[in-house]
């Protein structure tokens, strides 16, 4: 797909036509908001060290590394050590809990699903703690265009890819996944509609390609990286 991908115009060349992940899909089958406040770095941040984010890290999540090279240059946490606090965590999380405590659980759950699944860079170990400022307010969390800057994400990864700048593709691979090979069995058969080519290819050729989309999702629903077991909901 990535060999199929025009950076110029962020669209899929395909011999059966052409094809792109649209704002509609993310907002519609992930239920990721378009609309509302951008997710921009502050101009405040950009004089901040790794130490002035590991303390806003520990003061908003009430959790601090204790391997100094869990930071990547100065604003990089690796999650795994995110992970283990969370696994150790969990049984001290009640309905009986401070909420305190359970904004700060919480705080560090979304960073490592900011990390693992929305906005995963080409190590995959790795999340940016500028996502902190847009934690400190979990009520407005909601607030943000997060659909956005998601798809977004994704087009920057795949057009890196594609101009050989990274080896490997990074972003919210389920967007590209589920609802790419979703599009292209719409595509398949709006051309074999059009051709006449008959019912028996498009039969096979929509087996072919939702097959595939399905053995995908089966993969995705026990992903490892965010160390829960993800539920499973047929599209």
């Amino acid at each position: 797909m990535i060999e199929r991908w025009r950076s110029e115009t962020h669209i899929f060349h395909l011999p059966i036509g052409e094809a792109t992940i649209t704002l509609e899909d993310v907002e519609v089958l992930f239920e990721l908001s378009v609309d509302g406040l951008p997710v921009a770095y502050l101009h405040a941040l950009r004089d901040y060290r790794g130490v002035d984010y590991l303390h806003m890290l520990q003061w908003l999540t009430g959790f601090q590394p204790v391997e100094p090279t869990a930071l990547s240059a100065a604003s990089r946490l690796q999650l795994t050590p995110v992970r283990q606090h969370l696994a150790a965590m969990d049984a001290e999380i009640t309905d009986d809990s401070l909420p305190e405590d359970i904004d700060r659980h919480t705080r560090l759950l979304l960073l490592l699903m900011f990390g693992g699944v929305l906005f995963p860079n080409i190590s995959g170990n790795l999340v940016s703690l500028r996502f902190l400022h847009h934690l400190e307010r979990l009520d407005n969390l909601l607030g943000y265009c997060w659909g956005t800057n998601v798809l977004g994400y994704l087009y920057r990864q795949m057009c890196q890819a594609c101009m050989g700048i990274h080896r490997y593709v990074a972003g919210f691979l389920l967007l590209l996944q589920a609802i790419g090979l979703h599009k292209f069995y719409h595509l398949g058969l709006q051309l074999l509609q059009h051709t006449g080519e008959g019912a028996i290819a498009l039969h096979v050729f929509g087996h072919r390609v939702t097959g595939l989309a399905a053995e995908t999702l089966r993969c995705t629903r026990d992903d490892k990286r965010l160390g829960y077991k993800a539920i499973y909901v047929p599209p």
